[in-house]
């Protein structure tokens, strides 16, 4: 009996050190579970994070120029990685007396820029022009190297003026574009091109040096170069260089310059005779801002050679 007794006490025992362990075991794999679940979700979290720093919008933008562009075109460069938008609309009613009024929406532009990493982005911009008209305005790939230097390639405002490459409508005064740069400088202004840009001084001195397709002399008319723009479609490529330098040497002064020149003849022929047609633009320009005091001089000059031979003479 005492036999009996001792081996049903150790079968107790040993079934609940089974019981026991089953839930020691149980309880250390729900652990794992948990563990691993947890780890899955921090994973997925940083995931999540990482895809809408790339494809997200910032809710925060710092809204400034950025290597001559207006702000809104500059947005890119404000992102650490992955994609910007922006862009702006003009609609322009005119009233005239004893006229035709006309309503017109403008243009719409989007700025569309993608930073594949710190070093390389794509900026562009898109105009869609009384709402039945689309063109590329500026199409490029940067690489920046560093503050002083870096490279641009593809479809270029020409660095000349104010306007051509900062052309948002609250940048410059008036409903209409200033007559100055739009027959002078035929902004908007583009062109295929390559070169490089960068600043000096924590921004204080900017520069941009490219070469570039330049404007067909054929095209030209008794109003001025305007039509000679060959903005970047099956362009002529007799390249030219152009330049420009900005200085800021104290806070609300701006003060710069700029030069194109190039052949515009692009070995066509006028009549029997062909013309290199060099044509050398300069430009000087300042401006001042202090409170609600803004001003801003611009001084333009433009030379062709052979003249008589684009004009039959």
């Amino acid at each position: 009996m005492r036999k009996i007794f001792v081996r049903v006490l150790t079968l107790a025992l040993a079934t609940l050190l089974c019981l026991g362990a089953g839930t020691a075991f149980a309880q250390d794999d729900l652990e794992q579970r948990l563990q691993s679940l947890e780890e899955r979700q921090g994973i997925l979290a940083t995931e999540f994070d990482r895809l809408r720093s790339l494809f997200v919008l910032p809710e925060e933008s710092d809204y400034k120029s950025a290597y001559g562009l207006g702000p809104a075109a500059s947005k890119i460069y404000g992102r650490e990685r992955g994609l910007s938008l922006g862009g702006y609309g003009q609609t322009w009613l005119q009233v005239f007396d004893r006229a035709q009024d006309k309503w017109d929406y403008k243009r719409f532009i989007l700025y569309a820029g993608f930073k594949f990493t710190e070093n390389l982005l794509l900026n562009a911009e898109i105009e869609f022009e009384h709402a039945n008209e689309v063109f590329v305005e500026f199409a490029t790939i940067d690489y920046l190297y560093r503050p002083e230097a870096n490279f641009r390639f593809g479809m270029l405002l020409m660095p000349v003026g104010f306007l051509n490459e900062i052309h948002e409508p609250p940048y410059y005064y008036g409903n209409e574009r200033p007559v100055v740069e739009l027959t002078i400088i035929p902004s908007t202004w583009r062109e295929n091109g390559a070169g490089f840009f960068g600043e000096f001084a924590g921004g204080a001195v900017q520069y941009r040096l490219y070469t570039t397709t330049n404007l067909r002399a054929d095209k030209f008319s008794s109003s001025g170069v305007r039509s000679g723009r060959q903005k970047g479609s099956k362009a002529l490529a007799d390249m030219s260089i152009v330049a420009r330098v900005d200085a800021i040497p104290m806070n609300g002064l701006l003060v710069g310059g700029s030069v194109v020149r190039g052949d515009t003849g692009q070995g066509l022929l006028f009549g029997d005779r062909k013309a290199s047609a060099t044509m050398i633009m300069w430009e000087v320009h300042g401006q001042y801002q202090y409170r609600g005091l803004h001003l801003r001089a611009l001084y333009v000059r433009n030379t062709i050679d052979d003249t008589e031979i684009l004009s039959g003479c």
